[in-house]
């Protein structure tokens, strides 16, 4: 039986997968410090929080795993290696958020098309929505 400490950021390292885990990890609890912050001083809801805090834990994780993966490709030394992973990073990132901006907006469209319905009209006004 060994009774040492699991190395939970070596065992993670080994695969491309698990590099997305450890981003989603230290992503995830990055988005949740802040969402706590926010949460408690009113300007967000803890489903606000919940969600923001899911998002940002997948996108830092597939931006990690993006950007393992374009390393082990590309290859090269220090330098070449950190620029790679930087700039996979980083847009890898930015299409995730982009897309989430994208479903938000249709999720947003959608709410809108109800509105425009007689029957959504009529439950804006029973909630006390402004039309």
């Amino acid at each position: 039986f060994n009774m040492s400490a699991f190395q939970l950021a070596p065992f993670l390292a080994q695969s491309v997968s698990g590099m997305g885990a450890l981003g989603a990890i230290v992503g995830g609890s990055a988005a949740a410090a802040k969402n706590i912050s926010d949460c408690k001083a009113g300007k967000i809801t803890t489903a606000e929080a919940s969600i923001d805090t899911c998002k940002e834990a997948s996108g830092a994780g597939i931006a990690t795993a993006v950007s393992a993966a374009a390393v082990g490709v590309v290859g090269g030394g220090l330098v070449v290696s950190v620029v790679t992973a930087f700039a996979a990073a980083a847009a890898a990132k930015y299409a995730w958020d982009r897309s989430m901006d994208l479903l938000s907006q249709e999720d947003e469209n959608d709410e809108i098309d109800h509105l425009a319905t007689v029957d959504g009209l009529a439950d804006a006004l029973i909630d006390g929505k402004r039309v």
